[in-house]
């Protein structure tokens, strides 16, 4: 039972990640390699992720793996997924790290 919800909840965060990015089922596995059924049965649980394809939509996604199956979000993987291909230099993280904990009033 326990395993169904885990499959059942990362089917889910695949399916918000792809709307997110507005992309449907078969651009999804084109991107990954992967059939539009075989998506559709990741995403209800249906079918298991293998380890591989699970590795795929992490680097797809620019997320770690602990994001998809944990769904604890890192300050990174947040910037990742929310700028997607923007690149910041080291320095330009770091101010906007910092921006972003004046923000939450957890400034360093």
């Amino acid at each position: 039972m326990e395993t169904e919800i885990f499959y059942k909840n990362l089917g889910q965060e695949i399916k918000c990640l792809r709307k997110k990015r507005k992309l449907t089922q078969e651009q999804l596995g084109h991107h990954i390699g992967c059939t539009k059924s075989a998506i559709v049965n990741y995403e209800t649980g249906i079918r298991k992720i293998p380890f591989d394809v699970l590795v795929k939509l992490s680097d797809f996604y620019k997320v770690s793996i602990d994001y998809l199956i944990k769904k604890q979000k890192t300050l990174a993987d947040i910037l990742d997924s929310e700028i997607g291909d923007i690149k910041l230099t080291e320095q330009q993280e770091q101010l906007l790290i910092k921006y972003i904990h004046v923000l939450l009033g957890k400034e360093k």
